[in-house]
């Protein structure tokens, strides 16, 4: 911490209302106050703050900051994070008020279908330091329940009252439970990043239903002229069916605000929620004149550094849907959906998402973060399948560890990160615990066989297995969950075996090398015939982990390709795999001699298929292929478990970057980097990536005849540039372009 923070720490004290937030999660947000006199501007002034629960601080009426949800989601059992803030603009000579509101949060409330996860009750602790003096949180504040928000949940909503009321404070108690430890605050800040007007608008079944023109993370602004006491409500949804909001599958979550109107203008900006949705139904139980009304995109602070563009546009369509499912789940944690009663840090999305979002923004600040927690929750090597951790999916006896693809997050995510960003210290930071979990799959795979079967991981049965395959139930995916986790252990123990070359661990680099091996004679022997086909396993997932993960000999390859593609053709082209094959499937294909397929399988419209979705209006990819059925209906299968922007599926982004552009990193940070574009039946497709070194520029066209071939690269950098005859171009830094006949 910086030395005011750390002044400001030891002096202040965590106070609280001692109001239990009990089961309704009704108890209002809470405002503590400060009153105190300056008699000139001191020469610096920081305000070092944190609480249980989410905060926003105002001095002199001015917010604090730019920052919602602060201070993030930690793992709060074990550290949360502290804020420090530049304040000296905000004073002025002579009293000053500083008010700090406190609301539910993560810490307490509603969160993964439970309240009070983390404690129930809020409490605060910030200090202001000035010229050396110190104002910290002690006895000496005072707190109301009084204020304008009579109600904050980030599922249900939240409750606005703008009519004038007399504040009861009373004073405050200093809080006696247990707190977690103060680390400075490291990962990326929550903002307000943009502001979409309304598309379009008509008249729902309560009020006038806007159309924002996207599925996005955030709230509506208001403003209104009203009389006193009008109550306003807004209601969200993600899609309208008959013209309706259809809000069924956001489950229990309410996602509604409630805004009570003074006589006049009114503006009403909630910021303790946040919903997903992009459509919004304001009502009134008055007349109401609605002023203005805009969608507020809440996201991580993170920079854009990639872009991707080609000659179709529905793939345009789908890089778009992806990105902003990227925008709408990385809000403080990469959660699975923003609308549900949900929005938990699942680690298998992250898993697989990881590395397309390192294509589009630099999310290194706000992964290592997340990162953080994941390890902090690490017995034995194990991790939780969401983080931060609400209990409900850790491991134990009746849950073994570890859960193939969503506990390899602890071995996938670093690695992601170190390929494209090159941050050797991060790396060797992260790889104990890397480690670590590929010995805990070890462990657990010993547990249960000798010879050979010591190195099958196939007799947990716990496991999300083939999560979400199309046309499957719970059940069929679970089962297929102990054939696919010996390939995802096999593919952890690799990239554990590269990160410790990397970092120079011989030992480390042999052991696993060696455990590599043993892994992969065992599977063979377990599930290859000679036809190239699997014994127990004869679905498409199976072959495409096998395949991408490399745990397959030359001429066993050739065959389970074939195998691959007679399954593909078999099923239209449609895209049969769950959560942990879908992310593999293009390149399985177009790396194994079927790139046409490949193809097929990309630009194929009916469902299942990326393609589908963006021909049924998506501006984000769903949680189901089947979440509008080809018919243009809702799911069949009911609302449980429907998301409309989950980026599961917008894995395929990896593919338009790696292989359409033929962008693939040689040298950890595209220090050196290969360019070898699939084209497949695109006229033309261009995009650029931001490095470290500077940036990559990609584009490529056919035209009258001729193919046509542009790179720049980035300064202290070399590339190799393959065409797609095989002629091979090795660069250096500079502009280059390379034609041949098609």
């Amino acid at each position: 911490m910086t030395s005011s923070e750390n002044i400001c720490m030891r002096a202040a004290k965590w106070i609280s209302s001692g109001r239990v937030n009990e089961k309704a999660c009704s108890l209002p947000p809470e405002t503590y106050q400060k009153t105190f006199h300056l008699d000139g501007l001191p020469a610096q002034a920081k305000l070092t703050v944190t609480a249980l629960g989410i905060y926003e601080a105002y001095l002199n009426g001015k917010k604090v900051g730019e920052d919602f949800f602060t201070p993030g989601y930690t793992n709060y059992k074990s550290h949360i994070q502290v804020q420090e803030y530049d304040v000296l603009p905000l004073l002025k000579a002579g009293e000053n008020v500083l008010e700090v509101t406190v609301a539910n949060g993560w810490y307490l409330g509603r969160i993964g279908n439970q309240f009070n996860v983390y404690g129930n009750c809020r409490a605060l602790l910030a200090g202001l330091t000035f010229d050396g003096a110190v104002i910290p949180t002690d006895e000496s504040w005072r707190v109301t329940l009084d204020g304008p928000v009579r109600f904050a949940d980030f599922y249900d909503g939240e409750t606005i009252d703008l009519r004038k009321k007399e504040r009861q404070y009373f004073p405050v108690q200093l809080y006696a439970g247990k707190t977690p430890k103060l680390i400075p605050h490291f990962g990326t800040f929550v903002r307000a990043q943009e502001a979409l007007v309304p598309v379009g608008s008509r008249q729902g079944a309560r009020g006038t239903i806007y159309d924002f023109g996207q599925n996005f993370a955030g709230v509506v602004r208001l403003k209104v002229r009203a009389k006193e006491g009008t109550c306003i409500t807004v209601r969200h949804a993600e899609i309208l069916m008959d013209g309706k909001l259809f809000n069924e599958n956001y489950r229990t979550a309410k996602a509604a605000l409630t805004l009570i109107a003074r006589e006049g203008e009114n503006e009403f900006f909630p910021t303790f929620t946040y919903m997903g949705f992009r459509y919004a139904e304001i009502s009134g139980d008055k007349p109401i004149e609605v002023l203005s009304v805009e969608g507020v995109v809440y996201s991580s602070e993170m920079r854009h550094i990639g872009s991707f563009a080609c000659s179709d546009e529905r793939l345009n369509r789908l890089q778009s849907c992806l990105v902003w499912n990227l925008k709408s789940n990385f809000v403080e944690i990469p959660t699975d959906c923003p609308q549900r009663d949900e929005r938990l840090g699942w680690t298998g999305e992250t898993c697989t998402f990881s590395r397309t979002a390192c294509f589009n923004y630099d999310i290194s600040t706000f992964m290592n973060k997340w990162l953080f927690d994941l390890y902090s929750h690490q017995v034995d090597g194990a991790v939780p399948s969401a983080a931060p951790s609400t209990g409900m999916y850790d491991p134990s006896p009746q849950k073994p560890i570890p859960l193939m693809m969503w506990g390899d997050s602890a071995v996938v995510v670093p690695w992601m990160l170190y390929l494209a960003y090159g941050d050797r210290a991060k790396l060797k930071e992260h790889y104990p615990h890397m480690k670590a979990y590929a010995l805990s799959e070890k462990r657990e795979a010993e547990r249960h066989g000798k010879g050979l079967k010591q190195y099958l991981w196939d007799k947990n049965k716990y496991q999300f297995g083939d999560w979400a395959c199309f046309g499957k139930t719970w059940y069929t995916w679970n089962r297929r969950g102990k054939h696919l986790a010996t390939l995802w252990y096999y593919n952890s123990v690799n990239l554990v075996k590269e990160a410790a070359r990397t970092l120079g661990y011989s030992e480390d680099e042999k052991a696993f090398s060696e455990l590599a091996a043993n892994i992969q004679r065992a599977f063979l022997k377990a599930y290859l015939r000679s036809d190239g086909s699997f014994r127990h396993a004869h679905f498409m997932s199976m072959y495409v982990d096998a395949l991408y993960f490399g745990i397959l000999p030359e001429r066993e390859r050739a065959l389970a390709a074939k195998q691959l593609a007679e399954l593909v053709e078999e099923n239209d082209y449609k895209v049969m795999t769950g959560f942990p094959g879908t992310p593999y499937l293009l390149f399985a294909l177009a790396d194994n001699g079927y790139p046409e397929l490949a193809f097929k399988v990309l630009l194929n419209e009916r469902c299942p298929g990326w393609l589908h979705m963006v021909k049924h209006g998506a501006t984000t990819l769903w949680e189901r292929w089947d979440a509008i059925e080809e018919d243009g209906s809702f799911f069949h299968g009911g609302a449980g478990m429907v998301s409309f922007n989950h980026y599961a599926y917008g894995t395929v982004g990896d593919f338009f970057y790696r292989r359409i552009l033929g962008l693939e990193t040689i040298e950890a940070g595209y220090r050196t980097f290969l360019v070898r574009p699939v084209c497949g039946p695109l006229a033309e497709a261009k995009g650029e990536l931001q490095t470290a070194y500077g940036t990559i520029c990609v584009a490529w066209k056919k035209e009258g005849g001729k193919f046509r071939l542009s790179v720049t690269v980035p300064a202290s950098c070399a590339a190799t540039i393959v065409m797609p005859s095989g002629t091979e171009h090795p660069v250096s830094s500079g502009d280059y372009t390379f034609e041949e006949e098609l």
